[in-house]
């Protein structure tokens, strides 16, 4: 019996580890995110579309999506962006106009849409 229950803390105390592991290394992501470059993208369509908000209830509401581009100089590679949905467009964003990408340095793939001006 009390193996047993030896047993259960130890197999309790690695799962705490690994879950708390896996958690730190979230996070390094995340702030490296933060400390990753901006770039200045190229806002290329503002995109309205009626999505589902809230399930529960199938509430609906208009969101905007700002799609902009990017071409690195250095390799003349062209990276698409889109924003997370908005529930109103920037004054400061329009067509034509520039945007702040934060890119993760490892990825990127992985970015932010800066939407302060």
């Amino acid at each position: 019996m009390v193996v047993v229950i030896v047993l259960i803390v130890i197999i309790a105390v690695a799962v705490f580890v690994v879950r708390r592991r896996r958690g730190e290394q979230d996070q390094e992501k995340h702030t490296s995110l933060n400390g990753g470059q901006t770039i200045s993208a190229t806002v290329i369509n503002i995109e309205e579309k009626t999505v589902l908000v809230n399930p529960t209830i199938t509430e609906f509401a208009r969101r905007y999506f700002i799609q902009a581009e990017w071409t690195n100089a250095e390799t003349q590679r062209t990276y698409s962006f889109t924003s997370a949905p908005l529930p109103e467009v920037p004054e400061h964003i329009q067509v034509g106009g520039p945007v702040k990408i934060r890119l993760d340095p490892e990825d990127p793939y992985e970015y932010i849409v800066v939407l302060a001006p």
